[in-house]
């Protein structure tokens, strides 16, 4: 298996080795990622004062919600899709707080 992420079990783990607990410390905020098509389905993210919470499945109110395809979504934890350009393509929706939205990727490392 390559180490770019193909399904929600890939992605749950490619958050748990790339979170950055000293970005998070004074953060408490929950993501839901809802993707569609292939290999789609939910994906929870937590993170509450440097700790991370990571999971399949959805979660109660979280703050942000990410809806796109799960070919997007893998491609920009592969590094091989820029979140930005997707979402001005509006492939990309997100509801909720924008601010917090767009903290998301201060929380983990791009790989290597």
């Amino acid at each position: 298996m390559g180490s770019d992420p193909a399904s929600l079990a890939d992605s749950v783990e490619w958050f748990r080795k790339r979170f950055r607990p000293d970005a998070a410390r004074d953060l408490t905020v929950s993501y839901q990622m809802e993707l569609s098509g292939e290999g789609g389905g939910v994906l929870s993210v937590r993170v509450d004062r440097g700790g991370l919470e990571v999971s399949e499945g959805p979660m109660d109110a979280p703050d942000v919600v990410y809806r796109m395809s799960a070919a997007d979504f893998f491609a920009i934890l592969a590094s091989t899709a820029n979140p930005d350009l997707l979402y001005m393509a509006e492939r990309i929706e997100i509801e909720g707080d924008l601010s917090l939205a767009l903290k998301l990727r201060a929380l983990f490392s791009n790989p290597a």
